[in-house]
């Protein structure tokens, strides 16, 4: 974006109190919603005096990389800082100067202060380090300009930015007792059906669960999983790669598990078993709507089948266009996003009170490595029980699980079995 397109943005309404032309609202009875605007009138929606929309606020501070850079939008947020009164009459000018722009002033502040330390994702390096000195200059001089402890806060939590710390407020260790484990007599010979099943589900949880700890915001932005990396550029979505890796590594496990028991008899009953035990929560039927409606009352800490909403993120994005057609940004696109991301977020709360065992770890890790590809085991399937060629001429992907939803299953029995 050049220097001309910046001005006109900014000058769009960032330095005027009034409320700002090119924005579009809605409402939804009497809660208004914002639609589109241009980048300074939502700066401008977001440090208004006269309503503090947290929602609106959180929306924007997730997806703002979409439609601006940090850099610009510190410099928005400084220029509303120091916004010019509106022409007018000296009772007006009066209540500008004692109401409207210190709660202005208040609002920018805050913002910053909530993007520091609940939304920051710049990367690290000189220039996300100058900005950093940028904003600490502003808010020293803000703390002369106001009278509240808020830019004081401010200035604490630039101090910590600008010494590598992380600001962002850690989930309290849950309150529970860890069961016990139940361990195997001999952990240095283990061997698959002398371990608890039970243990073998916590196990594999407190491994999934820290993969899917890690998944940052950003990652769940832009698409940014399907994306190729190229040769000098950094991994993108690396946790969102490795969740992926290891759903498909577990399909691939327990398939391998069923194909290798040479009894039919205790081989059809155990496939039986994974899909009467999955299938309800996990079926297809309206979008997966049971396995919807099962997340959407579940509390925190829960692992959800991470390819559900990955599938959402990557129909919002391709579904809506990043502006209008008359060339303001599509918030209502972003909302969409934000309130997907804040659900992942959600689930993501607290820790779960299980008591890892590393030898079991390790063992499990090593068994989901080494297992055959699950697209590899058709023929393999069809040479252990022929009817399976009974199908005809269908396409076999129609009776082989996908990685991700054969994976699901697994999940599946294990809240189940609980």
């Amino acid at each position: 974006m050049d220097q001309a397109d910046k001005k006109e943005r900014r000058d769009s309404g960032s330095h005027d109190v009034t409320p700002p032309e090119k924005l579009v609202r809605q409402y939804n009875g009497s809660v208004e919603i914002v639609r589109a605007g241009t980048l300074a009138a939502l700066v401008e929606n977001l440090t208004r005096h006269d309503k503090l929309d947290g929602s609106f606020n959180r929306i924007f501070l997730t997806t703002y990389k979409h439609f601006t850079s940090g850099a610009e939008l510190l410099e928005l947020l400084i220029d509303r800082f120091d916004c010019s009164p509106p022409i007018s009459n000296a009772t007006q000018a009066i209540e500008w100067s004692t109401r409207i722009k210190p709660l202005i002033r208040l609002r920018v502040i805050n913002v910053l202060k909530q993007w520091l330390e609940h939304f920051w994702s710049e990367p690290n390096g000189v220039d996300t380090d100058r900005n950093l000195r940028i904003l600490q200059s502003f808010a020293k001089r803000a703390t002369d300009a106001t009278e509240t402890g808020a830019t004081q806060q401010l200035l604490t939590v630039i101090q910590r930015r600008l010494a590598g710390f992380d600001c962002k407020r850690r989930s309290l260790s849950s309150i529970s007792t860890p069961p016990k484990p139940i361990l195997p007599r001999k952990l240095d010979k283990l061997q698959f059906l002398k371990i608890d099943a039970t243990e073998i589900a916590r196990q594999l949880t407190i491994m999934e669960a820290h993969m899917f700890g890690k998944v940052q915001r950003d990652e769940l932005l832009n698409k940014n999983w399907q994306k190729k990396e190229g040769s000098s550029a950094l991994e993108l979505a690396p946790n969102i790669r490795a969740s992926i890796r290891y759903s498909n590594q577990l399909s691939n496990w327990v398939g391998t598990l069923i194909l290798a028991e040479s009894d039919l008899k205790k081989k059809d009953s155990g496939g039986r078993a994974f899909g009467q035990c999955g299938e309800p929560m996990i079926s297809s039927a309206h979008n997966y709507q049971a396995y919807r409606d099962t997340l959407r009352v579940a509390m925190a800490p829960c692992v959800p089948f991470l390819g559900l909403f990955l599938k959402d993120l990557t129909f919002i994005e391709d579904g809506n266009p990043a502006t209008t057609p008359e060339g303001l940004i599509n918030f209502h696109k972003y909302t969409m996003l934000a309130s997907t991301i804040h659900e992942i977020q959600r689930l993501k709360e607290a820790p779960y009170a299980l008591r890892p065992v590393p030898e079991l770890q390790e063992y499990l890790a090593t068994q989901l490595q080494s297992a055959v590809d699950l697209q590899d085991m058709w023929d393999k399937s069809c040479e252990l029980e022929p009817r399976g060629r009974d199908l005809g001429n269908r396409p076999r992907d129609l009776y082989t699980p996908t990685g991700g939803m054969f994976a699901s299953m697994v999940v599946a029995c294990m809240v189940l079995d609980d």
